[in-house]
């Protein structure tokens, strides 16, 4: 038997700037997992990786560097292999193998592929000798090299290579990310940025440990640094989420001395009583967010950590401050509350607060602030598992709109150096599968923040008018300047599940 309920987030103004979303969870008594994690098997061949008359001479197997990981490249399984390669063949032998210069039709593929394939030509030019014209093969962007049979190509974010410089095999070189160092300089790690953090001590297991580690693994990928574990920042979570649960269960950034769990006023406050930081320049942003379901068992379900944080990082204010230029982060997550009716059917309540630490805010050689020529957003190229929606943030970044009865889809955040003063003149969204355009609301600014939430020139947020769909694929066109600078960002990302909490 399964029972299905939803509870919302409870949200309430911060004193701090970094506030409360909301987030709608459905608890069931039993979850299905898909999908896997990579695949390291064998080496994959095909019988031929070029189209009929190319000439395809062996070569020593190279492995293109990645950023991630200099080694990393992975063979995809032969039987998943085995269509994509006959797709790319059929292609390219459609087009007779022909050089660019022979096409008569210009073939637009994304900006980073274009990047990426202009960039292998010249560091790997033994590999990929010629400027070879763009193809696809969907979901595929590729060049063909006739020359030496090798094939470049991209797919859902992530960079493939096939032919004689992999034994026939079709490889996986990692996500275009990782390479647009390489193509795109200004995308370098800006320094200063933390690239490792020493290893959590969190439970092992643990929704805390989860959330702490997604909110890194999202940072990270999209350019914004790592932010270590700092324990009296946790404390400090720890205890006002002890306080919330001692003071029924209202969510709320403010303790009332006097009141049950009392430490002290506002988040700031609660960390220096316990010696955090420099005295009158620390500031602590803290994200708290809320959620519950009902059960059928006496097990707290596990998940919702990591759905609260997805949900934080969907949610403009919240995302802008966990995305902010921190070093450092307390995390707790904590039951608040458990009610056990008829006996068989368990509701929970849970509370996460994430707390972004600036032991001296105005030392800015204390943060990762991103390049002064760097343009960063979230989500980012490659990004998977994004919220498809936002069903509540406090304050509303789209007051007075219900965004309980009238959602809206997954928030573009987009951020520059603090000194910069940036500036978005276009803003596109298409579903990758059919091409749909997405109607976007006026893009969010300091100017026009119906809050005033947004105190600063180098932030901007792109949001969808209505949610999207689940599991599919968005293509995102960002035009702008930065510092009266032009640039365009062009990426793709992937919308996740609706979130379903399961007793483990």
């Amino acid at each position: 038997m399964k029972t299905q309920n939803h509870f919302p987030l409870n949200t309430t103004k911060s004193v701090n700037r970094f506030l409360l979303t909301a987030m709608t969870v459905a608890a069931v008594a039993m979850l299905s997992a898909c999908g896997g994690g990579e695949d390291s098997g064998g080496s994959s061949t095909a019988n031929e990786t070029s189209p009929p008359g190319a000439t395809a001479p062996q070569q020593e197997i190279i492995i293109i560097p990645s950023l991630s990981n200099p080694s990393a490249k992975k063979a995809v399984p032969a039987e998943e292999a085995a269509p994509i390669v006959a797709a790319l063949r059929a292609t390219a032998a459609s087009a007779g193998g022909s050089t660019s210069s022979q096409l008569t039709q210009k073939v637009v593929i994304s900006e980073d592929s274009e990047d990426l394939f202009n960039w292998a030509q010249v560091a790997h030019r033994a590999l990929f000798p010629s400027n070879e014209p763009n193809q696809i093969s969907s979901p595929y962007e590729f060049r063909f090299y006739p020359a030496t049979g090798n094939y470049a190509g991209v797919a859902n974010g992530r960079v493939y290579t096939l032919g004689p410089m992999n034994n026939g095999a079709l490889m996986d070189h990692g996500t275009v990310e990782s390479f647009a160092c390489q193509f795109k300089p200004d995308r370098c790690a800006s320094p200063g940025m933390l690239t490792s953090i020493p290893t959590p001590t969190y439970p092992a297991g643990s929704d805390v440990l989860a959330a702490f580690n997604y909110l890194n693994k999202e940072r990270a990928r999209c350019g914004f640094g790592m932010v270590a574990q700092n324990q009296i920042l946790d404390t400090t979570a720890k205890d006002h989420l002890n306080y919330i649960a001692q003071n029924g269960g209202r969510f709320t950034h403010t303790q009332i001395p006097g009141r049950p769990g009392f430490t002290a006023v506002s988040p700031s406050d609660r960390a220096m009583l316990l010696g955090y930081g420099v005295s009158g320049k620390v500031f602590v942003g803290e994200a708290l967010a809320s959620g519950g379901g009902v059960f059928n068992s006496s097990i707290f379900g596990r998940g919702l950590g990591v759905n609260a944080t997805r949900s934080l990082l969907n949610a403009p204010y919240h995302a802008l401050g966990l995305l902010d230029s921190h070093k450092e982060t307390g995390a707790a997550y904590e039951l608040i509350e458990q009610i056990i009716f008829d006996s068989k059917f368990t509701f929970f309540m849970s509370g996460l607060i994430l707390n972004s630490g600036f032991p001296d805010f105005n030392n800015r050689a204390n943060n990762q602030d991103v390049a002064t020529d760097a343009v960063r957003t979230y989500p980012c190229q490659g990004s998977t598992d994004i919220d498809r929606q936002l069903r509540g943030e406090v304050p509303n970044p789209v007051a007075p709109r219900n965004l309980e009865t009238n959602p809206i889809g997954s928030s573009i955040m987009i951020k520059t150096n603090p000194k910069s003063v940036l500036s978005i003149t276009g803003a596109s969204m298409t579903n990758v599968s059919n091409g749909a355009p997405i109607n976007l609301l006026p893009t969010l600014t300091k100017l026009n923040d119906p809050n005033s939430h947004i105190q600063s020139n180098n932030v901007a947020v792109v949001m969808p008018n209505a949610p999207l769909d689940p599991m599919t694929d968005y293509k995102v066109v960002i035009n702008g300047t930065n510092n009266g600078v032009a640039f365009k960002r062009e990426f793709q990302f992937r919308t996740g599940k609706d979130f379903v909490a399961s007793p483990q």
